[in-house]
């Protein structure tokens, strides 16, 4: 923690990317709430709010580890990893 608190006051290039992610980790959660808002209030069911994130959710909980090591390894050329 150190080491940010550090960065943060050292580089102002560090400032910029930390509020940027802030501002990103902001608006995806309140995407998500207003899009479980919508779905609850034209669907009428829990169900069919869990069914909306589910359909947002599920492909990156699924694809996401069978698709790591090959993502990680196509934009290198031959890092240790992706060699055996």
């Amino acid at each position: 923690m150190d080491a940010v608190v550090s960065l943060w006051k050292a580089e102002r290039r560090a400032r910029w990317f930390f509020g940027a992610q802030l501002q990103s980790g902001l608006g995806a959660g309140a995407g998500y709430v207003a899009l479980l808002v919508l779905a609850y209030d034209r669907i009428g069911s829990a169900w069919g709010a869990t069914a909306i994130l589910l359909a947002d959710l599920l492909p990156a909980m699924l694809l996401g580890p069978l698709l790591a090591r090959p993502a990680s390894c196509w934009a290198r050329r031959s890092p240790p990893a992706c060699s055996r």
